[in-house]
């Protein structure tokens, strides 16, 4: 077995949570399993719930934690299920994992299509400078089709969250309040 550190990172958003996404006990045993068959020793497991993977890796509690352990050099390995679950942003993606890459870190990503990637390979790190903008486009494009349903929402006078002043609900959909809308207008 490999007796260097090894941290893995799990995390769900509540956006996930609430659609039935992976759950935090799912990746960690997916993890544990992957850990066993590649001889890796785990040390670490740091578990982030209700995180967004739009907030950067360092301004997460459990993100930070892991930067701190592979800065402290307590982890020379990093497994996560997949690349998503650590970032969705390029520039945050390229930026750690190049201070991982300089400071001797692995990064083991297990789900990766199917297969497994680790960045200590040429092929590997090429793989993850490509999967980085993937999921960074798919933040985006999620943003772009949750903006435009609630431009749709809002021009049909459906509710989309909190009832406007000027407006009441009426099941699931806005009803003007001529009072409220006379003092809009003033």
């Amino acid at each position: 077995k490999n007796q260097e550190g090894v941290a893995a990172y799990v995390r769900v958003s509540t956006e996930e949570q609430v659609r039935g996404g992976v759950s935090l006990d799912a990746q960690e045993e997916r993890i544990r399993a992957y850990c066993v068959s590649a001889g890796l020793d785990l040390t670490a497991l740091i578990r982030e719930e209700g995180v967004s993977g739009s907030v950067p890796l360092g301004e997460r509690p459990g993100g930070s934690q892991l930067i701190q352990m592979a800065a402290a050099k307590k982890a020379r390995h990093v497994v996560c299920l997949k690349l998503d679950r650590l970032f969705r942003d390029a520039e945050d993606c390229l930026r750690q994992t190049r201070a991982w890459d300089r400071a001797g870190v692995a990064i083991h990503f297990i789900d990766m299509g199917g297969q497994a990637i680790n960045s200590k390979s040429a092929l590997g790190r090429m793989f993850l400078t490509l999967t980085a903008a993937f999921a960074e486009l798919e933040r985006n494009m999620i943003a772009e089709r949750t903006s435009a349903a609630l431009r749709h929402k809002r021009s049909h006078l459906e509710v989309y969250g909190t009832i406007p002043f000027g407006y009441e609900r009426s099941g699931d959909r806005l009803i003007p309040n001529c009072a409220e809308l006379e003092v809009v207008s003033l």
